[in-house]
């Protein structure tokens, strides 16, 4: 069965699922403001829906993935993103 966190967010096909990318710290603890030239290539993202082929993920974990890999879906003024299961790097903090 297929899971989300939003009624407005499209169920993935398959082993799809949909993420948002978590907000990074822009300063440091010092007060050094980081640019987004250099944002890191790997981010902290939230799981919002999942196709029913997953088996590995569930709708509400935070997982590492590559900030390239996924295709943006914007949807009610908000940006998600999805992509293959298999582009999910690792579990998050």
């Amino acid at each position: 069965m297929s899971k989300k966190l939003n009624k407005n967010i499209p169920t993935p096909f398959g082993n799809g699922v949909i993420i948002e990318f978590l907000k990074s710290e822009k300063k440091t603890e010092g007060g050094l403001i980081i640019p987004d030239s250099v944002e890191p290539l790997i981010k902290r993202a939230l799981i919002i829906a999942k196709g029913v082929d997953t088996k590995t993920v569930q709708v509400g974990e935070t997982w590492l993935v590559n900030k390239n890999t996924p295709q943006p879906l914007p949807i009610d003024d908000k940006e998600y993103f999805i992509l293959a299961e298999e582009g999910l790097l690792c579990t998050a903090p």
